[in-house]
């Protein structure tokens, strides 16, 4: 199957998905749909907490997007504070684990299924009393019901909004509603929710596609099942490599 399937992503403008996977030679277009913009008030508060606060602190990350743009303005402080044994990072995931080591950065802390529930299931279990997430304002609130329920205190900081690029998306709603594509890579819960948006703008809709739709794991399938009333198959894996093998290419990175 390897080369003859063609693949649209949408992820945010500063990923490159697509040249990860042609690189492979694997066929690949990637039309952002989403660009971040940051929001300097909760980078304020981000920051205030990370000076002032006394005592153990977990910094919870639920995407890598969310990371990058952390790292870039705050990395110091950070890693000033893994190293006074202040502070231990939390992540959703693989991906998101390697965008800190990229900064040089440890992932304390990363549950074994790739979910917000999960991660909060994972703070609780390792006795977090004072959360920090930072994150985009679309942020599900499943994390933070668990984290209160395991009595946490949680700050849930939102330090960039995800603003929709809708000419973007209504060209990838045509490219996929017209048959451009094989196959459609969902990689986020909001991704899923503008790309159906999208689609209704130009007369189309989520469910006419459902054959063609791959989640990258239990949340974003459950938006696409509750928005179009279908199932939508995801990997064991939850990443773009993951996906790409479940589709049939043999892809070695992770």
């Amino acid at each position: 199957m390897e080369g003859s399937i063609k693949v649209l992503l949408m992820g945010p403008v500063e990923k490159r998905g697509a040249e990860r996977l042609g690189a492979l030679g694997i066929s690949a277009v990637q039309i952002p749909v989403v660009k971040p913009m940051i929001i300097e008030e909760g980078f304020r508060r981000l920051a205030l907490l990370l000076e002032s606060h006394e005592g153990l602190m977990h910094l919870a990350f639920t995407s890598s997007l969310g990371a990058s743009v952390v790292c870039r303005r705050l990395r110091k402080t950070i890693a000033a504070r893994i190293a006074a044994g202040t502070l231990v990072t939390a992540c959703i995931g693989p991906v998101t684990r390697k965008t800190l080591v990229g900064e040089g950065l440890e992932c304390g802390i990363m549950p074994g299924k790739y979910t917000g529930r999960r991660l909060g299931e994972a703070l609780c279990e390792a006795g977090a009393r004072k959360v920090v997430l930072a994150r985009s304002r679309q942020g599900l609130r499943s994390i933070v019901s668990v984290l209160e329920a395991c009595g946490a205190s949680v700050e849930d900081i939102h330090v960039y909004n995800a603003e929709t690029l809708w000419d973007n998306a209504i060209k990838a709603a045509g490219l996929a509603a017209g048959g451009g594509v094989d196959k459609i890579f969902l990689t986020s819960p909001l991704i899923a929710r503008i790309f159906a948006k999208a689609l209704g703008k130009i007369g189309s809709a989520l469910q006419d596609l459902c054959p063609r739709l791959v989640a990258i794991g239990p949340t974003t399938a459950r938006q696409v099942e509750e928005i179009a009333v279908c199932i939508v198959p995801y990997p064991s894996e939850h990443s773009l490599a993951g996906m790409a093998r479940m589709v049939g290419f043999k892809v070695k990175w992770r």
